[in-house]
Formats: C-alpha cells, sequence, structure tokens
C-alpha cells in the first residue's frame, strides 16, 4: 500500500523516538512509576482478542503508562520489540508530514520495521487527532493480524465515536483513579498486607500499618501523580485544572456543544460538595435552572466522564428508582477536595469523606464482579446496599468507636432485606457480631478499602 509521506526517513526518525524499544529492546519505563497497576492484567489478557481493546477513563488516571508497562510485559514474554508500535496522536510533527497518521504510520511500519508474527498497535491521545475512529475501524478490518489498542484523555469522546464507529468490534476498560489498594502499591510503596484480620489484634496490626496512608488518600485521592507533586496546594491546582476543567469545559462542551458551560460546572460543584447525600433533581436545579430533560442530560455528562457516580435506590421497579432520591459520588475524594479548595480532611466533615471514599471502592469492586449496588430505604436507610446472592449490607459510620445503636440499626435492615451479612465500616473500631446464619463486621475504613474486593467475593 502507497505510504503518503512527504519526508519517510525524517517520519521514521520520529516514529523511533516514540518508540525507542525498536533499538533498546525494552521501552522506557516512567521511573516515577515502576509497579504496574492492577488494570494490567486485563488489557494483557486482551492481546489474542481479535476486537480492538478502548481504556477510558478520566485525564490524568495514567493510561499512558499504563501502555507502557503493557509494552514491557510484552516484550519480556517473548514478542518481538519491533512488532510493537506506540504511536502518540498528539504529535504535530508527524501529523504535518503525512496525509493520514494512523495509516501512514502503521503503513511503513509493518513494511519496513515490523518482523514476521502477530503485530500490535497502540494509539494513545486518539481524541487529539480528527477523524481517528475511520483510520481505526479500516485498520481493524483489513489487517487481521494486527492487534489494537487505543487509549485518550478525552474519555467520553472516544466512548462516543466507539459506539458509532467500531460497534460490535471493541472492548471497553475503564481506568479510574487508583483504589487504596492501588495507592499503597502504586503511590504510597506501602504495606501490601496479608489476608483479613481474624481478631482485634491483628486487626490494630494492619490499622498501624494502613491508617496513615489511608489518612493521605482521604485528602489527595488515587490520581497516580499526587507522588510526584510537592504540596497539597498545587496539587490541588493541577487537579482542578488538568482533570476538572478539561472534562467540563473541554470534553463534555466539545462534544455536546454545550453553550453554558459554566452553569454544567456549577452544577458538577453542587454535586460533589453535597456528595453522599440523597439528593432531587430540584434540589440540583435550585442552582442550575435548567429544563429537568436538560438538567438529566448534564448529569448523564458528567457521569460519563467518569467524575461521579449515581447511586439509585434499592427497589424493584426502575421506574420508582428514577423517581426516587439519588446518591451522588465524587470518582476521587481528592478531586472533590481540590474543586471545594479543602486543604484538609476536618473532623465535621470526615464523615461524608470517608462514605464517599468506602461508596467508590464498593462501587468498584461490585462492578469487576458483575453486580450492582443501590441505597436502601427499606425501613432503614443504609448507605449502600450491593446486590447478587447472598445480598451485602454496607453501612458507614466513621467513629473510633462504633455504638449499640448503629449496630441495632443495621441488624433491623438485614431483618427487613434478608441479607446475611453486613459490614459496618468504622474509623478504628473493629469486632464481629453473629446472630445464627447472619453476621455482622465491624471494620475500620482503612482495612476495609484494603480488602473490599476479597470481602465481595465471601460467601
Amino acid at each position: 500500500m502507497d505510504v503518503m509521506i512527504e519526508n519517510p526517513a525524517e517520519f521514521r526518525r520520529e516514529l523511533e523516538k516514540l518508540n525507542p524499544h525498536w533499538l533498546t529492546g525494552m521501552p522506557v519505563e516512567a521511573e516515577a512509576f515502576p509497579v504496574p497497576r492492577d488494570e494490567l492484567e486485563a488489557l494483557h489478557g486482551d492481546r489474542d482478542l481479535g476486537k480492538v481493546s478502548v481504556v477510558t477513563g478520566p485525564r490524568r488516571a495514567g493510561k499512558t503508562v499504563l501502555l507502557r508497562h503493557l509494552m514491557a510485559r510484552l516484550i519480556e514474554e517473548g514478542t518481538d520489540p519491533r512488532n510493537l508500535l506506540y504511536v502518540s496522536l498528539d504529535s504535530q510533527r508527524l501529523a504535518m508530514m503525512c496525509d493520514d497518521l494512523v495509516r501512514d504510520a502503521e503503513d511503513l511500519w509493518s513494511d519496513s520495521i515490523a518482523s514476521d508474527g502477530p503485530r500490535i498497535l497502540l494509539l494513545d491521545e486518539v481524541h487529539l487527532l480528527d477523524g481517528w475512529y475511520a483510520g481505526v475501524k479500516n485498520l481493524h478490518d483489513m489487517e487481521g493480524a494486527l492487534k489494537i489498542y487505543i487509549s485518550g484523555s478525552a474519555s467520553l469522546a472516544i466512548q462516543v465515536k466507539a459506539e458509532q464507529f467500531l460497534r460490535g468490534r471493541y472492548v471497553l476498560h475503564e481506568v479510574w483513579p487508583l483504589e487504596f489498594r492501588g495507592f499503597l502499591k502504586v503511590v504510597a510503596g506501602g504495606p501490601k498486607g496479608k489476608a483479613p484480620p481474624g481478631d482485634g489484634l491483628e486487626s490494630d496490626g494492619q490499622m498501624r500499618a494502613l491508617g496513615p496512608p489511608f489518612g493521605r488518600f482521604l485528602l489527595v485521592g488515587g490520581f497516580p501523580e499526587s507522588r510526584e507533586v510537592e504540596g497539597t496546594a498545587r496539587w490541588f491546582e493541577l487537579l482542578r485544572n488538568m482533570v476538572a476543567q478539561k472534562a467540563v469545559y473541554t470534553d463534555v462542551a466539545a462534544t455536546f456543544n454545550i453553550r453554558a458551560v459554566k452553569v454544567l460546572d456549577s452544577v458538577l460543584h453542587f454535586i460533589v460538595q453535597n456528595q453522599s447525600r440523597l439528593l432531587t433533581y430540584e434540589s440540583i436545579n435550585a442552582v442550575a435552572g435548567l429544563k429537568h430533560e436538560v438538567l438529566q442530560d448534564y448529569i448523564e455528562y458528567l457521569k460519563a466522564s467518569y467524575l461521579i457516580v449515581e447511586i439509585r435506590k434499592n427497589a424493584p421497579k426502575v421506574s420508582e428508582q428514577l423517581r426516587s432520591r439519588k446518591k451522588y459520588l465524587c470518582a476521587d475524594q481528592g478531586l472533590r477536595n481540590a474543586l471545594l479548595a479543602e486543604y484538609e480532611v476536618e473532623e465535621a466533615n470526615e464523615g461524608f469523606v470517608a462514605e464517599n471514599v468506602v461508596g467508590m471502592h464498593v462501587h468498584l469492586a461490585a462492578s469487576r464482579s458483575g453486580r450492582r449496588v443501590f441505597y436502601s430505604l427499606q425501613g432503614e436507610d443504609i448507605d449502600f446496599v450491593v446486590t447478587g446472592d447472598p445480598l451485602l449490607l454496607v453501612e458507614v459510620k466513621y467513629r473510633t468507636r462504633v455504638g449499640g445503636e448503629d449496630l441495632a440499626k443495621v441488624w433491623s435492615a438485614m431483618s427487613s432485606t434478608g441479607a446475611r451479612r453486613a459490614f459496618l465500616v468504622s474509623k478504628r473500631d473493629y469486632a464481629v457480631h453473629r446472630d445464627g446464619e447472619r453476621e455482622v463486621m465491624v471494620v475500620p475504613a482503612a482495612v476495609f478499602c484494603r480488602w473490599v474486593d476479597e470481602d465481595l467475593a465471601m460467601d
């Protein structure tokens, strides 16, 4: 196939700068993040899948580093380094040297660089190149031996185009800010810990190890770059400008042609200010003044941009879920703190902070296991109800000591819902209470967030 490149030799040199592994045998790893995050396993599992792997998530969540780690893993397993092509589509120099960056880069690579065997193309920042989806679709349909991974910061725009042009041809991978387990591994370099504690003494040991990094996590959140930025004020400025503002004013506004962007921004601020509280559309609209259906659209845009998560009421009919109040979680606590300029977690507000963090951990762990999360008002107000068999209740009481009335509330909710297991998430308290086949485990939030996947997997 003809390669429409103005200067092939110079074009190749630019590609080699993005792909030093062609010459060195291994990609240059980001020194700041030498430890791969857990999502690498899912991406690696796609290597032989005949579909485009689409990596989405909020800005600055670590998608590019994840692709680099994937390349290193593949080379370690025997993939010829020259059969891996990484192209960042924000390279204006490359784009100016050819007619079609995706097609021309792949042509030059496959014709004069790649060797025999399976080839893997990794396209980063795809949203920055107009018409990227047409090139990806054509390559997928025409090049049977080519595996394609795509990623980018404007996740909402990528998903919209992928659904329009790659329907049935792609699988989606969501990369959220790090959960506490990943924060310990990637950012804090902290303790890995052992199995969930079996008694109070073990729990005290876990809290001594997990408590300090968890306190930091409650403040700065899980975006990996927090490790590299000195000073909370500077970090929060980066979160506001490079995550929230870019998502609202660039991604959502451009994708959906929104002119009243400041109104959308005010909706986001109101929701994160009232995270974990039960809200109605009317209460949110008090700051927006929008038509009901427009406000609903705005909230859907914020959800699709990975800025907020919606928790509905645990009701048998979808119509009742939609009519009832909603609980909204901010996708990252550091982002919420940055938007509200809260430079420390104050005691008066730490309950809402902890509930949001626990809620996001429950939501993501439940999604990985194919379950859903609701809140419950069946007899008792319970923070989170995880569907499935068995039904699981999670109530957050971020206090040093959990009282008898808190435990009674959970027992009552278990009777109302038929649940046999529940977690009462505290600040430091630990205990196990049993009544026949029913069990309530009181566990500190730091320990719960570290082991939430194992907790949800327990029968």
